[in-house]
């Protein structure tokens, strides 16, 4: 092992043509938007809106397919027909 460190220490003839690197440091946080607090909506419209717009399957898509949804204004009624009309 000595024998080694000998051989390394031995070899001491100035390294030349070495050239610098700029190292650039991003920190992972430096995007960092803190949460907002949102503003508190009926539960039963943010249901109501979810169901015209397709339910979970239409955020699946979304994302699948990187397509934006519809406004939900402009998405029909389709859960009134599933079970033979709207509620009595």
């Amino acid at each position: 092992m000595l024998a080694g460190v000998a051989a390394a220490q031995a070899n001491k003839e100035p390294v030349k043509n070495l050239s610098v690197v700029e190292v650039e440091y991003k920190s992972a946080l430096s995007d960092f938007r803190p949460y907002n607090d949102q503003a508190i909506q009926s539960w039963v419209k943010a249901n109501n809106l979810v169901g015209r717009i397709g339910g979970w399957r239409s955020y699946a898509k979304e994302v699948a397919t990187g397509e934006a949804l519809k406004d939900a204004s402009e998405v029909p009624d389709t859960q009134s027909s599933h079970h033979g009309g709207v509620k009595p």
